[in-house]
This record gives C-alpha cells, structure tokens and sequence, in this order.
C-alpha cells in the first residue's frame, strides 16, 4: 500500500467521493457530501494515498450522540484494515466532542468491523419492497409544511430519536407535509421527502399510517423502518409491500432513549 493518511475531508474531495458507494445503495455520494459539507453537525473525514482518495467516512454528532455512516474503502485497499482504522477515527473524534452514544446501521460486510471496536446490536430494521400502485390518502388532515412549523419538527423529531437534529432538519422542510389532528388542533406527524429516502414520523398510528401512505402514493419508494414497529409494517404489508431483508442497528455506548413506535420511515442509512 501507498503511504495513508487519515485527515479531514476538504472541499475540494468531494467531487472524488461519487465512485465510492456500491451500486446497490444507489446512493449519490457526491450531492450527500456537497449538501452537508460546512454544517456544524457534519464531520466527513478521508482515507488518501500519494495518489488517490482510499476511503471514505462521516460522522453526524448531534449533542451527546453521533450517527457514523458511508464508511467506503475503496475496492482496491480492502481487506487491509483501512475500514477499521476509518471507524476509529470517527470514534476518536465523537469521543473528543462529548458523544456518549455512537450509532450506526451495519452492512454485512462492516458489521464484523464494528463488533470488534465494541459496537453492540441494539435493534433491527426491516426493508420491505412495494408491488403495486398504493392510492392517495384522505388529505383533510396533511397539508404543506409552513415555516412556523419547524420547531414543532424538531420537537417531534427529538421525542422519536432522542437527539437533537434540529440544525440538519431544517435544511429539508421544503416540500414537506405534516399531519394536524386533535382538538385544539395540533402537529402530530411530518414527511420530508427531501432528506435522504424521506423520514415519516408521527406520535400516534393514524398520522403515521396516512403520511405514509402519502409518501408511497407519490413516490416509488421502497420501505426501510424499525422492525419492531408492527403497526407500521403490518400497514404496509396491508398494501402489498413485502419484506425483503433486515439489518441491524448497532451503538458504542449503549443507545439513546428513542421512541421506535414513532418512527413509520427512516430518514437515511447514515442517520436513522
């Protein structure tokens, strides 16, 4: 191997980032990092050679946690301990900001990487494919998002993942939809499609199952959420979508005090 060094990614990498990520995540490297590079909560770091970019990773801290994602060695330097050395870094540098919690959704091929640094499995989520056109909600209820609703968001957001996310959601209220019921009226679930494969959440089924049928209506969109959340995925099985793998969550730390039961539809790999 070239002589690696393991530094902090620089602007001017993420262009070099688009042929990292396997086919199958059918995921755009380079529009995730350009989108989030400079923000307070984002910390991508690289893995260069003296000649090339050898890996990749990232770490999202929010508070006294971090989500650490798109960790990508490139195929050429695998197998050479250069996914592990990635991980600790991220780990070293999350410890070095305060984070109690490090979290992250394994692959099969990183999950042996991450229980030998000490990452445990804490839950699972379950991927669910959709086979037929699912047909559009009642929409008394659901309704743009306006700009007075985001702190609303970021409250919800926060009872359902126990942290604080605030300063990553607000990039991506536009274009979604929220959810409104009860008396006095109130913000009880939201979508945002923009962020990553579009996060439902909701405190109670009713918002959360009419968001997503909204979320499945509108946009061909395979299913990713928690595994033990049975409500939601018996509804989506009640439209014909069907299971077709499982991953696990995994911490360093233990993890937070989330609330599954509100989470109806990820928001991304890299974040929950």
């Amino acid at each position: 191997m070239n002589s690696l060094l393991i530094r902090e990614m620089r602007h001017d990498d993420v262009p070099a980032t688009a042929g990292f990520p396997p086919p199958e995540w059918n995921f755009d490297a380079t529009s995730f990092f350009a989108v989030h590079f400079g923000r307070s909560y984002f910390h991508p770091i690289v893995a260069e050679t003296d000649v090339a970019l050898a890996g990749i990773a990232n770490a999202l801290i929010f508070g006294g946690s971090a989500w650490l994602g798109n960790i990508i060695v490139a195929p050429a330097h695998r197998r050479q301990g250069l996914g592990t050395a990635l991980t600790q870094k991220l780990i070293d540098n999350c410890l070095k900001r305060g984070c109690r919690h490090q979290l992250l959704i394994a692959t099969e091929m990183g999950r042996p990487v991450y229980q030998a640094l000490g990452f445990r499995q804490t839950g699972e989520y379950v991927f669910l494919k959709h086979g037929r056109p699912v047909a559009s909600p009642d929409m008394t209820h659901i309704r743009p998002v306006e700009p007075q609703d985001s702190v609303a968001i970021a409250a919800l957001d926060r009872r359902a993942t126990a942290e604080n996310r605030k300063p990553m959601l607000e990039h991506f209220l536009n274009g979604g939809m929220v959810h409104w019921s009860g008396v006095p009226a109130r913000l009880d679930g939201f979508y945002l499609p923009a962020f990553g494969q579009g996060p439902v959440l909701a405190d109670n089924e009713g918002a959360g199952s009419a968001l997503l049928r909204f979320k499945h209506s509108r946009k061909e969109a395979d299913a990713c959420l928690p595994a033990v959340n049975a409500a939601a995925i018996e509804f989506l099985k009640s439209m014909d979508f069907t299971e077709v793998r499982r991953a696990p969550r995994m911490a360093l730390g233990g993890d937070v005090a989330w609330d599954y039961k509100m989470v109806f539809a990820r928001g991304a790999g890299y974040c929950g």
